[in-house]
């Protein structure tokens, strides 16, 4: 009768172990997954950085252009 008690109680402990294995898994997982939203987020909004710093550039250069092309375009009186 001993025994069969003593295996219940092996077996539940096993199954609360694992349990708690599986538990912390979760939450690694859980974390990393997080982490990884946060990775994808700051890649977006550097990639909108480059973007908008490369809209700006253009915008310069066109307006060096236009520049450029005024003083050209001046009729000398």
């Amino acid at each position: 009768m001993k025994s069969w008690k003593t295996i219940v109680v092996l077996l539940l402990v096993a199954v609360a172990g694992c349990t708690s294995v599986m538990t912390d898994e979760a939450l690694k997982i859980e974390q990393e997954k997080k982490a990884m939203s946060v990775l994808q987020t700051r890649i977006s909004q550097l990639e909108v950085l480059k973007a908008e710093k490369s809209l700006t550039r253009d915008i310069m250069q066109v307006q060096l252009e236009i520049a450029e092309l005024s003083k050209k375009a001046e009729v000398p009186k």
